[in-house]
């Protein structure tokens, strides 16, 4: 979408061409903003004749336009789940992550010279550690969310695996 500068750039060089400046001049001589000027050029162009397809102009409201209910002020939903990949932990890779060929070109690359060794390197793809698929699925999500919250692979192994699911054993005293 092109921006309202732009189009009142083209709607002037239109005016020209069409030699219709001065009809403008006099039809925008209250107008104060570029979106009315822009308006006023418009509609001298379709009284010329010359129809150009764009969609009306919207002044912006401000908070009223990005109104997100529980955050007024905030980003509006869909801007919010675009940035929040920066937000994320560094161990779990996005696919929207313009860098990610280029990091695994780089992690390949380190593992090929020595630098680092096979666990980190599946550390740096993102790929679960080794003992991850002998979970069950409660344990993976309770292994997922103690990574989340920034808790090491290892102490998480030992809380995962520590804690067995005493609920029905205990609810039977």
């Amino acid at each position: 979408m092109k921006s309202i500068e732009t189009r009142f750039a083209e709607a002037m060089d239109a005016l020209k061409k069409a030699r219709r400046t001065k009809q403008f001049d006099e039809k925008a001589k209250g107008c104060t903003t570029i979106e009315t000027k822009l308006n006023a050029a418009e509609e001298l162009l379709k009284d010329v004749g010359i129809v150009r397809e764009v969609a009306p102009i919207r002044k912006h409201n401000g908070a009223t336009d990005n109104f997100v209910e529980g955050n007024p002020f905030g980003p509006t939903a869909a801007e919010f789940r675009e940035s929040s990949n920066s937000f994320s932990p560094g161990f779990i890779k996005e696919v929207t992550d313009p860098c990610a060929k280029g990091d695994k070109i780089m992690h390949d690359w380190m593992l090929k010279t020595g630098r680092i060794t096979e666990a980190q390197h599946a550390k740096l793809l993102g790929n679960k550690p080794a003992g991850y698929d002998q979970l069950t699925e409660t344990q993976r999500k309770e292994f997922d969310s103690l990574r989340l919250i920034h808790i090491s692979e290892a102490d998480a192994f030992k809380l995962v695996k520590g804690t067995v699911n005493n609920f029905r054993e205990a609810s039977r005293r």
